[in-house]
C-alpha cells in the first residue's frame, strides 16, 4: 500500500474509499452516536455525520473514508441494523471526493454538540 504525505503532515492511502451516505427519519434517536460507535468498532479512520434535511425530510449525511472493505462493511451493517426508534426509509450511497475528519476528532465534535444542547436546555428550563 502506498502512502502520500500532504502539506498538513497527514498521511493519505492511495486505496482509500470515500462515500457519502444519506438516510432518513433519524433525528433525536441517537443515530449519530450509534454510527460513531460502529465506525470505531470497525476501526474506520475518517468519519463524519450530521443531521440535515433532504426533500423536506429528516436525514443524516454520513461521510466515511477508509479502505474499501471497511467502508462496504459499514454500509452493509447500517442497511440491516438501526438504533431503536429510528425509521430509515432509504439509504443513498454516492462517491465523495472531499476531506473527512478523523474519527477521534468527530467524537470530540459530537461531544461538544451534546454539551451545547444540554446547556441550551438547562437555560430554557431554568
Amino acid at each position: 500500500m502506498k502512502y502520500y504525505k500532504n502539506f498538513k503532515n497527514d498521511f493519505f492511502r492511495d486505496t482509500s474509499v470515500k462515500k457519502r451516505i444519506l438516510i432518513g427519519k433519524v433525528h433525536d434517536v441517537g443515530y449519530r452516536p450509534y454510527l460513531l460507535g460502529l465506525a470505531e468498532s470497525l476501526e474506520i479512520e475518517r468519519f463524519f455525520a450530521e443531521n440535515t434535511f433532504a426533500d423536506g425530510k429528516q436525514a443524516v449525511e454520513i461521510l466515511v473514508d477508509d479502505e474499501e472493505d471497511k467502508v462496504q462493511l459499514f454500509i452493509d451493517i447500517i442497511k440491516i441494523k438501526t438504533p431503536e426508534n429510528a425509521e430509515v426509509e432509504q439509504i443513498a450511497v454516492e462517491d465523495y471526493d472531499g476531506n473527512v475528519m478523523k474519527t477521534e476528532s468527530y467524537y470530540r465534535y459530537l461531544q461538544q454538540c451534546s454539551w451545547q444542547r444540554y446547556s441550551n436546555l438547562r437555560r430554557k428550563y431554568a
